[in-house]
């Protein structure tokens, strides 16, 4: 088997387990996604294929079935997790990601022991109120020396827990009123209430420790026609931006995770360029969200190209787990690394099997990618 073999192989298993995500009348079962056994039966195929699962899970447009989907995929490999995997491993993988391992925590399969809880009390998990929404987890662990002082004092840790905590942990986003109307695009009891409470059309909306998605947690002072592209709300959109919302650069990229074709056309329409004016950081985030079908159209009709796009294209769709169109001549060192930090243990086997690079002449940017770590389990 070829290298460009293997990445077929790849695409195939996601294009169909993006099809399974995606169908709302379960035309396709997990069954005859994964009918032969080897994602069952090694780890090395496993571990790639839980990194896809956690990367599309992190930003990829979020319907009403995807979250429960995206359950049944990791129940599926269920007892395989448990069994061939860390409870380390298994962090490693989804740590970006609140829901998914409050899902797993829940099932059995993660415990939040002294090495998690000693992670997620730190550094930038704090910024996304981990220790707040995994408060009932870590609670267990507060009189501990390493525990710091500031969270000892933590009202999360000291006061009983709202009595809809659970629940709200378990949706999983922004528990503010006007939030909920947004995300259901309810136009008519956002404008009621938005004009009781003489709420500006430039209003920024309150962050919450519920929230889980990712791009929403790295971003702050959020508008609430950010909000609205976001979760591809055009009713609510509309709304706001007739009524003079600021319409600004970064609305691209919050568009762009909201999947709706007609925010994006009205924001081409209005002149707003990307504060990237080459489109590729559009590029990037509509390839890091698993929309495929923008991801082409940026390509086809907006991207201003030049000789390292092609490769720069493709070493984001390794990064994010999205390998969704062909390529040729994309052998290079640069690939190596990126196979190697991203896990992708079959295909940097092959490149060792091949002898594509020096691995001696590189070892300090090993180093750097964890390559060592990946090399080792490679040939334990």
């Amino acid at each position: 088997m070829t290298f460009e073999e293997c990445l077929q192989e790849m695409k195939n298993i996601q294009e169909k387990l993006h099809d399974y995500l995606e169908d709302n009348e379960n035309n396709t079962t997990l069954e005859d996604i994964f009918e032969d056994n080897r994602f069952h039966e090694d780890q090395n195929e496993l571990i790639p294929l839980l990194h896809f699962v956690s990367k599309i899970f992190n930003n990829h447009y979020r319907d009403e079935n995807f979250c429960s989907k995206i359950e049944e995929i990791l129940l599926f490999f269920k007892e395989d997790m448990k069994t061939k995997l860390s409870n380390s491993e298994l962090f490693h993988i989804f740590k970006s990601n609140k829901k998914i391992l409050l899902f797993l925590q829940q099932e059995g399969i993660l415990t939040f022991d002294e090495q998690i809880v000693k992670k997620i009390i730190n550094d930038k998990y704090l910024k996304a109120n981990y220790p707040e929404y995994f408060s009932p987890e870590i609670r267990p662990f507060i009189n501990e020396k390493w525990f710091t002082d500031d969270l000892k004092r933590n009202e999360w840790f000291t006061n009983e827990l709202p009595a809809d905590f659970y629940e709200k942990r378990k949706t999983g986003e922004n528990d503010g009123y006007i939030c909920e109307l947004i995300r259901k695009d309810s136009i008519d009891d956002f404008i009621i209430y938005v004009t009781r409470n003489v709420c500006s059309p430039n209003s920024i909306i309150n962050p919450s420790i519920y929230e889980t998605n990712n791009f929403l947690l790295k971003n702050e002072k959020i508008t609430l026609i950010e909000y609205a592209a976001f979760f591809g709300s055009i009713q609510i959109f509309n709304y706001l931006r007739l009524n003079k919302a600021e319409l600004t650069p970064s609305l691209w990229l919050y568009a762009i995770h909201g999947k709706n074709a007609e925010i994006i056309h009205l924001i081409e329409e209005n002149q707003i360029k990307p504060k990237d004016e080459s489109y590729n950081d559009c590029l990037i985030e509509s390839i890091k969200c698993h929309h495929n079908d923008i991801a082409n159209y940026i390509l086809d009709q907006l991207l201003v190209k030049d000789k390292n796009t092609t490769n720069d294209v493709f070493l984001n769709c390794i990064k994010y787990c999205n390998i969704f169109f062909e390529q040729k001549n994309i052998i290079n060192e640069s690939l190596f690394f990126y196979l190697c930090r991203y896990d992708y243990y079959k295909l940097v086997k092959f490149f060792l099997n091949e002898n594509y690079i020096d691995i001696n002449a590189k070892i300090i940017y090993m180093k750097k990618f964890n390559a060592i770590l990946i090399l080792n389990h490679i040939f334990k």
